[in-house]
């Protein structure tokens, strides 16, 4: 007699249940919240506009989160970041523009601070003393590159506009 030897004997146990048929009906709400929160984060983010940066001799009244940018009087962007450039010698404000203005600032806009100003020419601009400062910016309505960094104006402009008036040379 001979043993021969046999093969081991394999151990047989059923397939589990797939995995769609083993999870709860209770675990689609979080699922579901979760889709929607990431629909809303995405849309916050591409809806948020662009970053620009101004230089300026200082930020006296200006505050990250409140001080706006307007164009013509009325709002476009408002100033998220306030900071030092690279040589600490201005301030570097960044402003967040709207994306439907933000190509149309090319490196010919021009920006300055509106604060109430008092001079022997009179009293100008009471209305920041309730509203506090905010930037005045003016550029033009072609759409050319793309906007950077630009340097702010110590006083604002005779005329913003240089499309409007008379030049005497």
């Amino acid at each position: 007699m001979t043993d021969d030897p046999k093969p081991a004997e394999m151990a047989v146990k059923p397939a589990p249940d797939p995995i769609w048929t083993r999870l709860s009906v209770v675990w689609l709400v979080p699922l579901i919240a979760l889709a929607i929160t990431l629909g809303v984060a995405w849309k916050t983010y591409s809806d948020r506009g662009v970053l620009i940066e101004i230089d300026f001799a200082d930020a006296f009244g200006l505050a990250p989160g409140e001080t706006p940018l307007k164009f013509r009087e009325v709002e476009v962007g408002r100033v998220e970041t306030v900071g030092f450039n690279a040589d600490l010698s201005s301030v570097r404000i960044g402003v967040r523009v709207h994306k439907d203005v933000a190509p149309y600032i090319d490196a010919a806009a021009r920006f300055w601070l509106v604060r109430p100003q008092v001079s022997a020419q009179g009293i100008s601009r009471l209305d920041t003393v309730l509203s506090g400062t905010f930037i005045e910016g003016f550029w033009d309505s072609t759409p050319e590159g793309e906007p950077g960094i630009f340097t702010g104006l110590d006083q604002p402009p005779v005329a913003p506009d240089p499309t409007k008036g008379t030049w005497i040379e």
